[in-house]
């Protein structure tokens, strides 16, 4: 085997582990865009129950109100 035949080999094995790395890369940051994503719903939806909570309790502090007001 001569040294260009070699340095070919060399090159193509390199080529297929710089595609392989960029696939993985690639990979990598799909997953994590796809994780931001889900992250994202869910503070959207804790946000929701957040309102809900805050809705519930005035709710029970206006019932309250209205209580000793009539009472009065």
């Amino acid at each position: 085997m001569d040294h260009v035949e070699a340095l070919r080999q060399k090159i193509g094995r390199l080529r297929i582990e710089i595609a392989q790395i960029q696939k993985d890369a690639q990979l990598t940051l799909t997953e994590r865009q796809e994780r931001l994503e889900a992250i994202q719903q869910e503070l959207v939806q804790l946000s929701g129950l957040g309102r809900r909570v805050v809705s519930i309790a005035d709710m029970k502090n206006r019932s309250q109100l209205h209580l000793v007001k009539k009472v009065s």
